[in-house]
């Protein structure tokens, strides 16, 4: 590739890069798997934004804390300021939020917007839970060292100080997986220390997750989604840099991608893909399905005929409802059926 294209490229990646964007996740080889269905019997510090009953508290650049009640978070809960970062404590000692509310980790796509976040996140909130929102841009993808490893390390770092949180469940899409993984790579290092974060995790949705080789087309579609030239400009200059920064960038793809198959989190999956996804490749969504079904993980798959990425909700609302309540229900989390409306739909 020219140096003339990757001048013109680079400074456009990186001011995207100082706006909210979404998370990876990867995967890895093909293989044939069984379909089947679940049926149902830095910092910014504390800053606090309300809207009705709904609060958020952003963290982070990419981490924000929405939760159902106005509950002013204390003043020095950033990483920076507390001497235990991220922790939900009361100023005069004592756990902040005593009502022992599970937790849903929710990391978006690439570029998503905070109004379709927050549109999964209601789902969780009708239900009880707090939401930590996470993200990931694309200069932070590029980049894990300054960017994706900083984003996984502060997750852990809020799952490990805020033990209140005992069941969290993930909803990851698209590149999610990437941060995911190196959150994995650093639990891995020492699995006795970060074994209630483990265990604490109850349930994982996994929508339209991609591997590396999947990270150019998805960065160029979410970047430039009805710009041809630039969508391709794009796609090239990711598939240069992957091939080119091994150290920088593509080892630390590789390693989530192998983290991501090799899960040491055994809690039960649903996973969401289509088989006309041009990004999230359904081959590879279901070689990493089987993969975590040989290693006890109870495992759950919708897959559809067709279905945009990351739009399985958009395209398919009522059938993406359906699973997901009845993964909730088969984990033990439902506590309002009727907050969760859905009609009677036949399956695709």
């Amino acid at each position: 590739m020219s140096r003339k294209i990757i001048k013109e490229i680079f400074p456009v990646l990186k001011t995207i890069g100082r706006g909210t964007g979404g998370p990876i996740t990867m995967l890895a080889p093909r293989s044939r798997f069984v379909k089947f269905t679940l049926q149902c019997s830095t910092t910014m510090g504390s800053m606090m934004i309300t809207a009705r009953n709904l609060s958020t508290h952003n963290l982070t650049k990419n981490l924000s804390l929405i939760t159902n009640t106005p509950r002013p978070l204390p003043a020095k809960v950033s990483k920076k300021e507390s001497s235990v970062p991220f922790a939900l404590i009361r100023p005069g000692g004592g756990v902040l939020l005593e009502d022992k509310r599970p937790l849903c980790v929710l990391m978006g796509w690439l570029m998503a917007k905070k109004k379709h976040i927050r549109k999964y996140a209601q789902f969780y909130l009708d239900q009880g839970f707090d939401v930590l929102s996470v993200s990931c841009n694309p200069y932070q993808l590029l980049f894990p060292e300054n960017g994706g490893k900083i984003i996984a390390k502060d997750l852990l770092t809020f799952l490990l100080n805020n033990p209140q949180y005992n069941q969290t469940t993930l909803h990851g899409f698209s590149i999610s997986g990437f941060v995911w993984g190196q959150v994995m790579a650093l639990m891995s290092e020492d699995q006795e220390k970060y074994h209630r974060v483990i265990n604490g995790i109850v349930g994982q949705i996994w929508d339209s997750p991609v591997d590396v080789e999947g990270i150019s087309q998805g960065m160029g579609t979410a970047l430039f989604p009805n710009n041809k030239f630039l969508k391709f400009a794009i796609e090239a200059y990711v598939s240069f840099h992957v091939n080119t920064f091994q150290e920088a960038a593509t080892q630390h793809y590789i390693q989530s991608s192998v983290l991501f198959h090799n899960s040491i989190v055994k809690a039960p999956a649903l996973f969401f893909c289509s088989e006309d996804d041009p990004v999230a490749f359904h081959y590879i969504v279901e070689r990493a399905a089987e993969r975590w079904e040989r290693n006890g993980v109870q495992v759950f798959m919708k897959t559809w005929k067709s279905s945009p990425h990351v739009s399985h909700m958009w395209r398919h609302p009522e059938e993406y409802k359906a699973e997901m309540k009845a993964f909730l229900d088969k984990i033990g989390l439902l506590r309002y059926p009727d907050k969760f409306h859905v009609k009677s739909v036949a399956s695709n």
